[in-house]
């Protein structure tokens, strides 16, 4: 926009000078007019057809010239004096008008403005109106805008009828209004259209110049459509019903219009709207979905057109097929052509007691897998409920049993064009008979045995049907047995002590019938064999792969006619380990259970042994593999037993048993120490009855002795348990030395009780002095059976401490006693002075001269 303070400064230079802002979109233009102070001032005013230009009371002679801008179009008009008001008519040239105001071929001022081309119109029965472009029938030009609302006056059923009038290339150019595409689609030769609404609107804006164009609008009666249209389908026929109740004209007909789809080409039947009825002819596209309207007509307008209705062609088929025979189907066109967006059906039905088998021979359903983007899933063959063959279908089955009389078969396709097709035979077959005849089963060593009664039933059997599996397996195996055979075997050598679970059935040409009952047996494990003394024999836990299985069973018994026992060795073991042995285990007699990777022997005390293998439903570890041997039982206990101490261990001495003593294969000689668990061992052969137990190391210890007869299987019962101290303490001889009397392995604690004896004599008076003693943990207290017993007197190592001391008169024998666990001591003895009287108490053997310090 241009600011008023730089239009004033080049007014004082120019006299009679206008500026003109113009949008760039040229939606509007802007005028400042610059005028002295004595230049006349005019006012320009635009009604619709004309423009009204106002001047004020004047003396001069004046001229006003118009000019539409972008045209060749200008008046002049000749303004008297004192004459204030010139109109100019625009009707025939609408457009941006420039109007200067001219005084003696002076230019005072210019205005600019656009005239008004608005238009009212009403019509009705006998008046029409013909919309023309600006200068017409002259070419328009640029900047030309006009608007035309057009109504009919309260006319009740009727329509606008618009036709172009002009033969131009570019239909109605600058014209603007919702029907204009629709009608400028049409041929020149009937370029019009009928429009059911009351009013209408056009605008013409011409951006350039143009042809002449025209529009002629009419006011005609409605014209009525056919009512209550319906379809039914027949065989090969669709038939369309409807009803007039409109005008009858000379002219009037009726117009089916239809498509099969997806076809968007319609086809149009003119039938006279009386008639009310038409049969369509669908034998050529069988299944397909029609698309169907009606509207009527006359020479030079169509009423509405009613909405399409779909309706899909009749393709439905019912056969019946006899026992043994068979028929085929194919789709319309096989193989040269598939209908596209068709539905069909075939209804098969054959002999109760029969059942229905599917070929597919051939199937097509689309030319292009190999195209861009292929072909998608939407064509399908049904058949029955659960078979669906769609395009793009791989390696689907060549054959289909339908275990039933009756099916339905039906084809969808959709937009695609050019398969073959599909052709497929269908049988009626044999149903097969449920099995209801008994059948036996047995287990041998390595197999089972399947025998059954032959089939003399009315049907063809093809085969009969063993099935089995391993419990707790899920596959199951299939084996087809001849018709000419009634026994089967299966082979359990991989599969001892396993659960086998065995049904039969019938196979026809219908498929395998309802199975007999399920029978389940065990396969063979194990075996029972005679053992005679000194005989061996091998068990082994079945394997497959090295690991054992799940859910299996293995006995083995072992009897003897002889009064013998056996002995188990295991030469390897490996069975899941669990609490109590609960899951998988090898079980001997008494419920002894074994499992987990032990080693070792078992001991059977009887004549008859029972050896199980047993698994839970989950298999792991490779089993077990052991020797068992029947072997003499043992002999009774040995006799008259006796336990003797010595300066250097402990003698055992004992006689043979009363019982079988030529049983005993040797003897074992077993003792502990008081304070400890560990139990030592001594062998000794059967011809020897006495051994040495060495017991230096343990000085003053108590030792638990007991003796067994060693026998082939087992040892005897245990004699009664004897105790006895081992050596500890001696006798001693006080001279003028000092001499020591100590716990065994002082300083060190052992930590075992230790009980030791010794017998002092002297020939002069002496001391016992306590030199040291030592407990390990200040903590704890000495037990009260730790002491040192001096002359059948106890003192308790509690209450002893060190530099305690007891003084003992000559020749008066001295005993010492210590017993300790937990505490050292040290105590020395040495000989005093024998001036000293040693005073005697009625209540002691000896007192001491000078008592514990």
């Amino acid at each position: 926009m241009v600011q008023h303070s730089r239009l004033a400064r080049k007014a004082k230079v120019m006299r009679n000078y206008s500026y003109i802002y113009i949008n760039p979109h040229l939606q509007w233009i802007h005028t400042v007019s610059v005028c002295f102070s004595d230049m006349t001032d005019m006012k320009t005013i635009a009604h619709s057809g004309y423009i009204e230009i106002l001047l004020p009371p004047h003396h001069s002679n004046w001229t006003i010239e118009a000019q539409v801008m972008g045209t060749q179009f200008k008046s002049a008009f000749d303004i008297e004096r004192n004459q204030t008001r010139v109109v100019i008519h625009t009707d025939k040239h609408p457009g941006l008008y420039v109007i200067r105001l001219i005084e003696n071929g002076s230019l005072y001022t210019t205005k600019y403005i656009r005239a008004v081309c608005q238009k009212q119109i009403q019509l009705d029965w006998q008046r029409s109106y013909t919309i023309q472009s600006p200068e017409f029938p002259l070419s328009y030009h640029a900047g030309m805008r006009c608007t035309w609302n057009i109504s009919k006056d309260g006319l009740q059923s009727s329509w606008f009828k618009i036709s172009v009038l002009e033969d131009s290339q570019n239909c109605l150019t600058s014209f603007q209004m919702d029907f204009k595409d629709e009608l400028c689609s049409k041929e020149n030769k009937n370029k019009s259209i009928v429009l059911i609404d009351d009013a209408m609107f056009v605008t013409f804006y011409s951006r350039s110049t143009g042809l002449a164009s025209s529009i002629l609008v009419e006011v005609v009666p409605e014209l009525s459509f056919p009512t209550n249209l319906t379809t039914t389908v027949n065989t090969d026929v669709i038939t369309v019903n409807w009803t007039w109740n409109g005008t009858y004209y000379d002219d009037l007909l009726c117009v089916i219009e239809f498509s099969v789809y997806p076809s968007e080409i319609s086809s149009r039947v003119d039938m006279n709207c009386s008639d009310l009825s038409y049969s369509l002819d669908t034998s050529n596209h069988r299944g397909q979905r029609y698309r169907v309207r009606m509207f009527a007509k006359t020479s030079f307008w169509e009423s509405q057109k009613l909405d399409y209705l779909e309706q899909t062609s009749e393709c439905r088929n019912e056969i019946f097929i006899s026992r043994e025979n068979q028929t085929y189907l194919s789709s319309d066109g096989y193989p040269y052509h598939l209908q596209p967006f068709s539905n069909c059906s075939w209804k098969i039905n054959t002999d109760d007691d029969t059942y229905l088998k599917v070929y597919v021979h051939d199937i097509g359903f689309c030319s292009n897998l190999q195209g861009a983007g292929g072909c998608p899933e939407t064509t399908c063959l049904q058949i029955d409920q659960n078979i669906r063959l769609c395009t793009g279908t791989q390696n689907f089955k060549k054959e289909y049993l339908l275990k039933q009389n009756s099916t339905v078969i039906m084809l969808n396709t959709s937009r695609e064009i050019g398969g073959r097709g599909f052709n497929l035979s269908i049988k009626a077959v044999d149903s097969p008979p449920p099995f209801i005849e008994q059948f036996h089963v047995e287990s041998q060593h390595d197999s089972i045995n399947v025998t059954w009664r032959p089939y003399t039933g009315p049907k063809t059997l093809q085969r009969y049907i063993i099935t089995y599996r391993i419990v707790p397996e899920v596959a199951y195996h299939v084996v087809p047995i001849h018709v000419n055979t009634s026994s089967y075997v299966i082979d359990t050598n991989s599969r001892r002590g396993q659960m086998f679970a065995v049904r039969l059935s019938y196979l026809t040409e219908g498929g395998e019938g309802i199975p007999s009952v399920i029978k389940i047996i065990r396969a063979a494990c194990g075996f029972t064999t005679v053992l005679r003394h000194g005989q061996s024999v091998v068990v082994t836990s079945p394997t497959i792969h090295g690991h054992y299985q799940a859910n299996v069973f293995c006995k083995w018994n072992i009897i003897s006619s002889q009064s013998l026992w056996y002995k188990f060795n295991f030469n390897s073991i490996d069975i899941e380990n669990s609490t109590l042995c609960l899951k998988d285990y090898v079980e001997f007699p008494t419920n002894r259970k074994y499992c987990g990777n032990r080693t070792g022997s078992v001991v059977i005390r009887n004549s008859r042994a029972t050896i199980a293998f047993v698994t839970d439903d989950s298999n792991s570890g490779s089993g077990f593999n052991g020797t068992i041997t029947a072997l003499y039982p043992p002999s009774s206990k040995p006799l008259n037993h006796t336990l003797t101490r010595t300066q250097y261990g402990l003698l055992v001495q004992w006689e043979k048993p009363l019982v079988d003593p030529s049983f005993v294969r040797g003897y074992r000689i077993s003792y502990k120490l008081q304070d400890e668990l560990e139990v030592y061992e001594l062998i000794v052969s059967a011809n020897q009855y006495s051994a040495f137990i060495n017991t230096r190391n343990y000085p003053g210890s108590l030792f638990d002795v007991w003796i067994s007869a060693i026998g082939e299987t087992d040892d005897s019962e245990t004699t009664g348990h004897m105790q006895s101290y081992s050596e500890c303490g001696k006798d001693m001889v006080i001279n003028k030395s000092m001499q020591f009397i100590s716990t065994p392995f002082y300083p060190e604690h052992t930590n075992v009780t230790c009980r030791c004896l010794w017998t002092v004599s002297s020939a002069r008076n002496y001391t016992l002095s306590i030199i040291n003693i030592n407990r390990p943990n200040i903590s704890i207290n000495t037990s009260s059976n730790e002491y040192l017993m001096i002359n059948a007197r106890k003192h308790s190592l509690q209450n002893i401490r060190n530099g305690m001391q007891f003084t003992f008169a000559a020749n008066e024998p001295l005993t010492v006693e210590i017993r300790s666990k937990k505490t050292n001591i040290l105590v020395s003895l040495q000989a005093i002075q024998s001036h000293l009287t040693i005073r005697r108490d009625a209540n002691s053997a000896q007192m001491p001269l000078k008592g514990p310090s």
